[in-house]
C-alpha cells in the first residue's frame, strides 16, 4: 500500500495487510484519483482526503473498515462487495454521485457531523443504506436506496434530512450489479 500526502493516479492496491491504516492512505491531504482497492486486510480500502472515480471492491478489512474513508469530498466512487462488518463508505463530509452495493454492514456510514450526500445509491448492503451515529446530522439530496437488509436509513440515532429521496419499486437500479455492471437499469 501506500502511506502519503501527495496523489495517487491510476494506482491498484491488492492484498494488503496494513492495520489501522489504509491500502492507499493519507486522510489529512491525500487524494486517490482512477484508483482501486481489492483484497485487502487492511481498516480501509482507501483513506484520503479526496477520492474520484476510485473503486473498493472485496475487501475483508477489519471488523469496523470501511471501503472508502473519505475526509473531505468523494465522488464517482463505488464501494461494493466488501466485507462482512465493513461500511462502503465512511464520510465525514460530501459524497456525490457515489454507489454503495452488497457491502457487509452499512452503504454509507456518516462519522461526523453535518456531511452531505448527492445523487447518490445505496443498494443491497446487509445493514442500513446510510447511518449516523449519536447526534450526527446529515443531509440526502437525491439519493436513492433499494433492498438494504435494515432499511434505507437509521434515524434512530442521528438526524438524517432528505430533500427528493428515491426508492426503487421495480428492482435493481443497476443492469447487473452481480458482475460489477454498474449502468444504470
Amino acid at each position: 500500500g501506500g502511506q502519503h500526502s501527495g496523489e495517487y493516479w491510476y494506482v491498484k492496491v491488492i492484498g494488503a495487510k496494513i492495520a489501522a491504516s489504509g491500502a492507499i492512505s493519507d486522510s489529512a491531504t491525500g487524494r486517490a484519483i482512477l484508483c482501486e482497492a481489492t483484497g485487502n486486510s487492511s481498516t480501509y480500502g482507501i483513506a484520503v482526503s479526496q477520492v474520484h472515480w476510485c473503486i473498493a471492491r472485496d475487501n475483508t478489512l477489519i471488523s469496523g473498515g470501511h471501503g472508502f474513508r473519505s475526509g473531505w469530498f468523494a465522488s464517482f466512487c463505488i464501494a461494493y462487495n466488501n466485507g462482512t462488518t465493513v461500511d462502503g463508505f465512511g464520510t465525514s463530509t460530501i459524497n456525490s454521485h457515489c454507489i454503495a452495493y452488497g457491502n457487509g454492514r452499512h452503504g454509507f456510514n456518516i462519522v461526523n457531523n453535518s456531511p452531505t450526500q448527492i445523487n447518490c445509491i445505496a443498494e443491497a448492503n446487509l445493514a442500513y443504506g446510510w447511518s449516523g451515529g449519536t447526534g450526527i446530522n446529515s443531509v440526502l439530496i437525491r439519493c436513492a436506496d433499494y433492498n438494504n437488509t435494515s432499511g434505507r436509513k437509521n434515524v434512530a440515532t442521528g438526524s438524517i434530512a432528505e430533500i427528493g429521496s428515491i426508492t426503487a419499486s421495480g428492482g435493481s437500479f443497476f443492469t447487473n450489479a452481480a458482475i460489477a455492471d454498474f449502468t444504470l437499469n
